[in-house]
């Protein structure tokens, strides 16, 4: 049962819904996306694929560690979301932390923290407005409370922070630290599907990181590397559907295999251009 306040009030969000205009509804449960599991998938795997290992491995690993500690501390408060008639878009499990706003805050951070062709007052900006517009999109469509929001970007924030320190210091101090923070989780809680599913994905980042994999950035602005980028998330899209039909640990060893394709597959798509060549 959700403690009675503000930051968990059924009023609120009614209040909320009913002074936004339905077009606006709709154009935050499109918003929502950029903050689902899906959606981080294929742009975590396409910015792996094009910056290669030194930038790319790190921000993996980064998403991976934002799927665990999600899923782990919604465990550890186990905290109702709000009425199902109150939604607007499936959701289920617990609600606090909200994982659109601990994710969004987490990985988009990580990616604007990692671009060097954008001023800080740009990235500022376009974080603020990315990363707060997904976050309450949620509130919105009546599937968390200001309260799951709030303790998100709080988690979000100090995970991101963790992750710039780390960063001044190399890729294996943030592959390092990433698995110091997970591996509690899995520990505890080895049944949670997200703490299972990011934790498989950070033990292949770490093969990946032991072998020096993602040497070759891919070419994505040529003809057989943009060819090569369709093929692998056509791959890794199979893999996620396969992943979605087991249960338990099983999904460990599938996210395991399709991350460490993912690792692999640039050093793959180079030999075989050798090859070729």
């Amino acid at each position: 049962m959700a403690p009675d306040s503000v930051f968990f009030s059924d009023e609120l969000i009614v209040e909320v819904q009913e002074a936004t205009p339905d077009a606006v509804i709709e154009v935050l449960s499109l918003v929502t996306l950029l903050g689902n599991v899906e959606f981080f998938i294929v742009l975590l795997t396409v910015y792996y694929w094009w910056a290669g290992r030194e930038k790319g491995l790190p921000i993996l690993a980064v998403g991976l560690t934002a799927a665990v500690v999600s899923g782990g501390l919604k465990e550890v408060f186990g905290l109702p979301r709000p009425p199902t008639e109150l939604h607007v878009i499936e959701a289920s499990h617990y609600g606090l932390p909200s994982g659109h706003a601990l994710s969004p805050l987490l990985i988009y951070g990580a990616l604007l923290y990692s671009v060097g062709s954008l001023t800080r007052i740009q990235k500022v900006v376009v974080g603020f407005v990315l990363i707060f517009t997904i976050s309450i999109s949620r509130i919105f469509l009546g599937v968390h409370y200001p309260a799951d929001t709030l303790t998100g970007w709080a988690v979000g924030g100090a995970l991101l922070a963790l992750f710039v320190a780390y960063a001044e210091l190399g890729t294996d101090k943030t592959v390092v630290a990433s698995v110091v923070v997970s591996a509690p989780f899995f520990v505890v809680y080895p049944g949670v599907e997200n703490v299972v599913l990011g934790f498989g994905g950070l033990a292949a980042v770490v093969v990946g990181w032991r072998l020096k994999a993602g040497g070759q950035p891919l070419e994505v602005r040529t003809l057989a590397g943009a060819v090569a980028l369709v093929a692998g998330l056509v791959v890794v899209g199979v893999g996620w559907i396969f992943m979605s039909e087991v249960s338990g640990i099983y999904v460990f060893f599938v996210t395991f295999l399709v991350a460490l394709f993912v690792v692999f597959y640039t050093d793959l798509v180079a030999r075989a251009e050798d090859a070729v060549g």
